[in-house]
């Protein structure tokens, strides 16, 4: 069955929804139902991870936290979208980045807020707009 049908089968599950959640309908944790919606979560679970943080992948994850709690630079706008690129580029090579935006929380100055637009290989002509909110620890 190619992904596409699998996409359109309302019974088949592609993956785990994150964060993971009680969902009864297919099973203990919610799913998801299409690729486009698991890249989704991938996504988020891999800028949200620090690098290091995954026992057995120190790989895994972005720097992305670090990057936005430096020193404001005219150029912090180019460094994260080169960040999210190249981090999603080496680890979810499936995924096609449109356009990654960045700016700082107006509300809370320990927030910085990353949004981008993506697409997946199967199907470029589909894209889906992700918000991540990135937090400072406050060190």
């Amino acid at each position: 069955m190619s992904q596409v049908e699998n996409d359109l089968n309302p019974d088949v599950t592609i993956g785990l929804s994150l964060p993971l959640t009680h969902d009864s309908s297919f099973g203990f944790f919610k799913t998801t139902q299409t690729l486009l919606e698991q890249a989704k979560h991938n996504i988020r679970n891999l800028l949200l991870t620090r690098r290091g943080e995954r026992v057995g992948n120190p790989n895994f994850g972005s720097d992305l936290h670090l990057l936005l709690f430096e020193q404001e630079s005219s150029d912090l706008g180019d460094r994260v979208e080169e960040m999210v690129r190249e981090t999603i580029n080496s680890q979810l090579p499936y995924v096609i980045v449109n356009s990654v935006e960045s700016s700082a929380s107006e509300t809370d100055k320990n927030i910085h807020l990353v949004n981008l637009r993506f697409s997946i290989d199967t199907d470029q002509t589909q894209q889906e707009e992700l918000s991540i909110d990135v937090q400072s620890d406050g060190y």
